[in-house]
């Protein structure tokens, strides 16, 4: 009994075993190398391969049909296959390969081929996972941009990597690695394996530099001097030499690319620097036409919300030039923004008639703002800008006198860097008719232009003898003879459409 016992026992671990190697044969029949369900697999593969090469080539021969068409004989683009990629509803992208080739790659499956300049397509990229990535750290100056350096291991990965910015207010990047500076700070730039899923990370460090358009609070910015920049301005590239006439704009496309190509879309304001309360005043020597002994300092002209205080053993007058001499020489500030050109209108379609209501702008090539009395010349110069951080108004006579101690002897940005006389008579400046904003080189110093020709201009200055017509212009003018000091007295409350008076204004960093 005992011998049957253990014979017994002896079948069954065999037919264990038995059960065991033939189940292990069943798997391996099933999911081995060459089992069945990987077959199947392999088979899906290629037909799936084959289906995305065949939509690659229908694409190709559709986007070349075309062209034959419409007499077309350039080569096939990217953005040609992938516009018939998005007409036929095919997930996939077209990019740039080398030696002249476009690479496809399908973005459910990964799949990626290349098409050479004859249209072959080319079998699947095998893929090459990272296995491990590191990044270089990357200092740009303002808005500069630069490719990122990425290092992976193995060195030829044919996976594609993935980069996001984690601070798109400090720097931005492309899918290509392309990092762009944005604002003055510090940034981390994520570098992803989209296969792998292999990291790695670096820090992009933006310095204030030229272009960067200031979001968060009014920054100083040293070059040749110290300016401010305030909030939602950014520097003119090309116009970043504070000494020589810093350049800001409220458009953060805005460039200068050499002295005789401007490309402007934004207002634009050049700083002039006060160097402290004492030198804030009158100082300017004039001829015989001036009428500054007959002047006095107007009033309501600062920007809205400036409290000048209760008038008492001060007038008026007098405590409104005390504020206004405040605000540009506080230690913080020490400076002032006046616009590049003489007030222009950015909705005339033709030269200016008569209406008040047109879009202020400091723009090159504006039709110029006249038919505007001083008093609504005072209002429109106070709608254009009012926040917390940087105010306008039209500009006064003092300020108009700083702004002509700043450009004197300065070279002319003509081409021929003449020194500028602003107290010398230019009678070459006739032109006889007002020019739009800017027209003219040889009356740019400084970065400013339309100081010594075109329109005589309002500021915030009024004469004492003379009720009637107490305003008081600035400046060359275009039917005579004149310079860039020049103050003298109105004919009227208007220009004539012969003799057109603008007026310039200013910003008050707050």
């Amino acid at each position: 009994m005992g011998k049957n016992k253990g014979i017994t026992l002896i079948a069954l671990v065999i037919t264990i075993i038995v059960l065991l190697i033939l189940a292990a044969v069943s798997i391996a029949t099933l999911t081995g190398e060459n089992g069945i369900l990987s077959q199947a697999n392999k088979a899906k593969n290629k037909t799936e391969q084959a289906h995305e090469k065949e939509q690659i080539q229908l694409a190709y021969m559709a986007v070349k049909s075309k062209k034959m068409e419409t007499g077309d004989n350039t080569k096939i683009t990217v953005e040609d296959l992938n516009d018939e990629f998005n007409n036929d509803g095919v997930e996939a992208q077209a990019t740039d390969a080398e030696e002249g080739k476009i690479k496809v790659t399908f973005s459910k499956t990964g799949n990626e081929y290349e098409i050479d300049k004859n249209g072959d397509v080319g079998e699947k990229i095998p893929l090459i996972e990272a296995t491990s990535i590191e990044v270089e750290d990357l200092k740009l100056n303002g808005k500069d941009n630069a490719k990122l350096k990425v290092t992976t291991i193995p060195d030829k990965i044919t996976e594609e990597l993935e980069y996001t910015s984690k601070n798109m207010e400090i720097a931005t990047v492309d899918n290509t690695g392309i990092v762009t500076g944005v604002a003055k700070g510090k940034a981390t730039i994520e570098v992803v394996g989209k296969i792998s899923k292999v990291k790695s990370e670096c820090t992009v460090t933006v310095d204030e530099g030229v272009g960067i358009k200031v979001t968060l609070e009014n920054k100083p910015y040293t070059n040749n001097g110290t300016a401010i920049i305030p909030v939602g301005f950014c520097i003119v590239p090309g116009c970043n030499n504070v000494e020589e006439g810093l350049v800001i704009s409220d458009n953060d496309e805005d460039t200068e690319k050499n002295k005789d190509n401007i490309v402007a879309k934004g207002n634009q304001f050049v700083w002039v620097p006060v160097t402290d309360a004492d030198s804030y005043k009158k100082n300017i020597t004039y001829n015989t036409t001036d009428v500054s002994e007959r002047t006095k300092n107007d009033t309501g002209y600062l920007p809205d919300g400036i409290n000048v205080g209760e008038v008492g053993e001060k007038t008026l007058e007098e405590l409104t030039f005390e504020k206004e001499k405040e605000l540009v020489t506080k230690k913080e500030v020490q400076g002032f923004y006046i616009s590049r050109y003489e007030a222009g209108d950015g909705s005339a379609i033709e030269k200016r008639t008569s209406d008040t209501n047109g879009q202020l702008v400091s723009k090159k090539d504006a039709y110029a703002y006249i038919f505007i009395s001083q008093e609504d010349a005072k209002a429109k110069a106070k709608e254009f800008i009012d926040n917390k951080n940087v105010k306008s108004a039209l500009a006064t006579g003092v300020q108009w006198d700083m702004a002509m101690a700043f450009i004197s002897s300065k070279p002319r940005l003509d081409g021929k860097n003449q020194p500028y006389d602003v107290t010398t008579y230019s009678p070459n400046r006739h032109t006889k008719n007002i020019d739009n904003t800017g027209k003219n080189e040889y009356d740019r110093v400084c970065n400013i232009y339309d100081l010594e020709g075109n329109c005589s201009e309002y500021i915030a200055e009024k004469r004492t003898d003379n009720e009637t017509f107490p305003y008081v212009v600035r400046g060359g003018f275009h039917s005579s003879s004149g310079c860039a000091s020049l103050r003298c007295k109105t004919a009227g409350y208007y220009g004539g459409p012969d003799q057109g008076i603008a007026f310039r204004f200013v910003l008050y960093v707050m």
